[in-house]
């Protein structure tokens, strides 16, 4: 697996996340990346997140930014980014792809 990295992203609201959050998602599906991508509030504020190991491309992660470029970097909280980190961790399982997808 290797050492996990966090890109984060602010943007206005929740509608304004979502078609960065779902051209994120929709890559890591077609590259089979070793990644997960979150959209959710955090302190109030609107957040695409992007959780993956060190065996993601430094290019594939330029790509996840270009694709979150109409946010703003973010710091997330240490104990929030620990808990994306610490989730993403516990649902990978080797071999496998799990999609969830809401209806918002």
């Amino acid at each position: 697996m290797g050492e996990t990295w966090v890109l984060a992203f602010r943007y206005p609201d929740m509608e304004a996340a979502k078609l960065p959050w779902e051209r994120v998602r929709d890559l890591i599906f077609i590259q089979d990346c070793d990644a997960s991508v979150y959209r959710s509030q955090i302190n109030g504020e609107a957040h695409v997140v992007i959780v993956g190991w060190n065996s993601v491309s430094g290019a594939m992660r330029r790509r996840f930014s270009e694709l979150c470029s109409g946010g703003c970097a973010a710091e997330i909280p240490d104990e929030v980014r620990l808990y994306l980190i610490e989730r993403r961790d516990k649902t990978a399982i080797p071999g496998a792809f799990w999609q969830r997808r809401g209806t918002s």
